[in-house]
């Protein structure tokens, strides 16, 4: 972050542990929020930014001298920090349940053959994906789903088989592995790709998920008109 003049922390010379950005630099501290936040402190912390006061106070939103990073995430037994998504990006379930979308999107983004995952459900009783397949990952889903004949991404959504390929793969790699709260419910893959020029991507690719909500805000309605599966086994 340019607020941390660079970087806060860095993976230990020959500790490297994956999924997670280090631990602290020297000098530097870090700890959770209540609703998940990273909070961190030190001499390399910006003080504020030039003629917005609104947006500097926001950074030290308990006029304290720990700095929000807008961050959501963990800090494990030996210091380790991993991020599971942004603190803007928060999902808010039907029971309050503040869900950070981003960790059971990379879950479902590790199933052959999807390329992009969106989870909604803000203000519903569950959640829900919008899934996009990856054109060039087809042939890797075939193998996979051992499903033939996935010519294209139109072809490949309207199979039902794909759907119900994708469905259980779900509930392995995300579902067993989240809260009760945090498991997806329902799916549905999109029969076109995600695009800069289609609008639901920035330049460097990056979902935008307003944009998403928005464009695909008949097939999200639809995940709540009907009664949701029965849960499968989760974390409680």
């Amino acid at each position: 972050m340019t607020e941390t003049t660079a970087f806060a922390s860095v993976q230990p010379y020959g500790k490297l542990r994956f999924g997670t950005i280090g631990k602290p630099l020297p000098g530097v501290e870090a700890k959770i929020a209540d609703d998940g936040e990273i909070l961190l402190k030190g001499i390399n912390m910006v003080k504020g930014y030039l003629r917005l006061p609104e947006k500097s106070a926001e950074l030290y939103e308990d006029h304290d001298d720990w700095m929000h990073t807008g961050d959501l995430g963990a800090i494990d037994e030996d210091g380790y920090i991993s991020i599971t998504g942004r603190k803007k990006d928060l999902l808010i379930t039907a029971a309050g349940k503040n869900v950070a979308p981003a960790e059971m999107e990379g879950y479902l983004q590790s199933i052959p053959g999807v390329g992009q995952a969106v989870v909604v459900g803000d203000r519903q009783p569950y959640l829900s994906a919008l899934i996009v397949l990856d054109p060039e990952a087809l042939p890797e889903l075939e193998v996979a789903s051992q499903i033939s004949g996935l010519s294209d991404v139109t072809t490949a959504a309207r199979n039902p088989d794909v759907k119900r390929y994708i469905e259980e793969e779900m509930q392995e790699v995300c579902n067993s592995k989240v809260a009760r709260y945090q498991t997806i419910k329902k799916i549905r893959i999109l029969p076109t790709v995600f695009s800069v020029d289609g609008g639901e991507l920035t330049p460097t690719l990056k979902v935008k998920r307003n944009i998403v909500n928005e464009k695909y805000a008949a097939e999200i309605a639809a995940f709540y008109t009907e009664p949701p599966p029965p849960t499968q086994s989760a974390r409680a």
